[in-house]
């Protein structure tokens, strides 16, 4: 028995000793008009001791699952973060799967049938893939939060650069040019470098995605009310 639970129950009976002993005394005094022999004092005693017991046994199992239940949280936030990671890791080779697909579907009509259906059928399948990625990037953040001792303090400029390198491929495909207009001297602001990734990713592919050949896409920022917003203009045709 460790040390903790064996003191934990010397206080419980101590407790609940004190209790009975003070309960006999009140109930004999005010309802018999009668002092407690030794005998009742032993009875009690021994049942404040049984009580006790029990009572820390209890107090032990609360502090054990207690302890479980943050162990067992602490595996699942360390799971859902290697599945995070590894689903965001695979979300820019399938973007470009997807992109390349479309490109070849769009850009070489006369394929023979048998390559045009195997463009078609990667086409949907990296689709399909794609959108159960984001759906599962988008529960594992709602299911994380905003954890905001994770925040990063420093410059984002360079991980907006490694966003706009990752798809530099997708616009050269379509002879789409990225216009980075963001100055490399920024301030030094709160953010989270994964969800910064995530979202600069996801608008940059659709501003290619939806934007027609032989146009540009700008990144730009502007400074409002202390915070920093990052804006992506793209000459697609809209809504």
């Amino acid at each position: 028995m460790e040390r903790s639970c064996i003191f934990c129950h010397i206080k419980a009976s101590i407790l609940a000793i004190a209790v009975l002993n003070l309960a006999l005394v009140l109930f004999c005094r005010l309802v018999f008009d009668y002092t407690p022999t030794i005998f009742f004092y032993i009875v009690t005693s021994i049942i404040g001791l049984v009580a006790g017991y029990f009572l820390a046994k209890l107090v032990n199992e609360k502090r054990n699952i207690a302890k479980q239940l943050k162990e067992d949280k602490t595996k699942l936030d360390s799971i859902h973060n290697y599945i995070g990671n590894v689903v965001h890791d695979l979300r820019s080779p399938v973007a470009s799967i997807n992109m390349i697909a479309e490109f070849l579907e769009e850009e070489l009509p006369d394929l023979p049938d048998q390559q045009h259906d195997l463009v078609v059928s990667i086409k949907k399948s990296s689709t399909t893939m794609l959108d159960r990625i984001c759906c599962i990037l988008d529960n594992t953040r709602l299911e994380k939060g905003i954890n905001f001792d994770e925040l990063t303090e420093d410059n984002p400029y360079n991980p907006i650069c490694q966003s706009i390198e990752k798809h530099r491929i997708l616009a050269i495909d379509k002879n789409i040019t990225i216009v980075n207009k963001i100055p490399e001297k920024l301030p030094n602001t709160y953010f989270d470098k994964e969800a910064l990734d995530s979202v600069l990713s996801n608008l940059i592919s659709n501003a290619i995605k939806y934007s027609l050949p032989n146009t540009t896409v700008q990144l730009y920022h502007i400074i409002e009310k202390g915070k920093v917003i990052f804006c992506i203009k793209d000459e697609g045709l809209g809504m």
